[in-house]
C-alpha cells in the first residue's frame, strides 16, 4: 500500500511559511524547538538552503563564488597534508573550492537536508566527507583528528553555551599545536549594534532559534584561552576574524567533575 504523504507535506509547507514571515518566526522557532528542525525547514530545496545560507545571490554560480572567496583565505592556513574540518558546512560552499588544498575535508552539520544536499553537490569530490552530526558537539570524531578547523558564520546561530561547548570539543579534536580560524560579528560595529537594538530590543518577535549573536573581542579573547587555545591574530570590523592555536589540553569531563563538587 502507498503511504499517504499528503499530511506531512501539508506539515513541512506550513512550517516553512511560519519560518519565512518575520511576525510569527518567533512562534515557529519555539514550534520546533530545535536548530535541526528549523534548517531543514529552511532547505526544502537547494535553492531554499542557498536563500537561508546566503541571502541574496541570485543564483547557485554566485553562492559558490562567495565560497571560492572564502576558500582564497582558508588555503593560506592549510597545507596539502592537513585533515581539516568545517563545523557547519551547510551544503558545502566552501569545500567545493578548499578541496584541492588540503588531504581531506570533514563537514558536519546538524541538518540531514543541508548534509543530503552537499553529499549531492559534492559527489565526485573523493576527499571530501559530510556527516550529519547531532548539532551539540564533535562526538563522531576522536581526538586529536584534525590539523585545521574552520567554522564561518555558524557560531553566530547558536546559544553562546552552544557555541563555547562547540570551542571546547573542536580543542578536542584538534591535534597538538593545530588550529582554529571562524568569525562571530562584532557587537561593537555600529551597523551591528544598531540591528541589535532594532530587531531584537525592540522586536521580540525577531528573536527565533537561529537568531544573530553578537560577540565583544575581548569576550572572544576570553573564551579562547579559557579553553586553552592561544590567540594568533583577531581582526575587527563588522566581523571579528579568528585564528587561534591549541595549546593546552583541557579534560572537559574532568572541567565538569571539578565544577560539580
Amino acid at each position: 500500500m502507498k503511504k499517504d504523504t499528503r499530511g506531512r507535506t501539508a506539515f513541512i509547507s506550513a512550517a516553512f511559511i511560519l519560518l519565512r514571515f518575520k511576525p510569527i518566526a518567533q512562534i515557529a522557532s519555539r514550534f520546533f524547538g530545535s536548530y535541526e528542525r528549523v534548517w531543514d525547514t529552511l532547505a526544502m530545496t537547494e535553492r531554499d538552503a542557498v536563500d537561508a545560507i546566503l541571502g541574496g545571490v541570485k543564483d547557485e554560480e554566485e553562492f559558490d563564488s562567495a565560497g571560492e572567496k572564502t576558500a582564497e583565505t582558508i588555503r593560506k592556513l592549510v597545507t596539502s597534508e592537513d585533515v581539516v574540518l568545517d563545523v557547519g558546512c551547510g551544503i558545502g560552499r566552501i569545500e567545493k573550492s578548499l578541496a584541492k588544498y588540503c588531504a581531506e575535508i570533514h563537514g558536519v552539520d546538524v541538518s540531514k537536508r543541508m548534509a543530503k544536499l552537499a553529499k549531492k553537490r559534492l559527489k565526485g569530490f573523493g576527499n571530501v566527507y559530510i556527516h550529519k552530526n547531532n548539532g551539540r558537539d564533535l562526538s563522531l570524531f576522536p581526538d586529536d583528528k584534525f590539523d585545521f578547523v574552520f567554522s564561518i558564520d555558524v557560531f553566530q546561530h547558536l546559544e553562546k553555551e552552544d557555541s563555547i561547548f562547540y570551542l571546547y570539543e573542536v580543542h578536542r579534536v584538534l591535534k597538538p599545536n593545530g588550529k582554529l580560524y571562524f568569525n562571530v560579528p562584532n557587537f561593537f560595529d555600529e551597523i551591528n549594534f544598531r540591528t541589535f537594538m532594532d530587531k531584537y530590543v525592540k522586536n521580540p518577535s525577531s528573536r527565533t532559534v537561529i537568531k544573530m549573536r553578537y560577540y565583544c573581542p575581548e569576550e572572544v579573547k576570553k573564551i579562547l584561552t579559557s579553553i586553552g587555545f592561544s590567540i594568533v591574530s583577531l581582526r575587527t570590523g563588522t566581523y571579528i576574524e579568528v585564528l587561534a592555536r591549541e595549546s593546552v589540553k583541557i579534560d572537559l569531563k574532568q572541567e565538569q567533575q571539578r565544577i560539580q563538587k
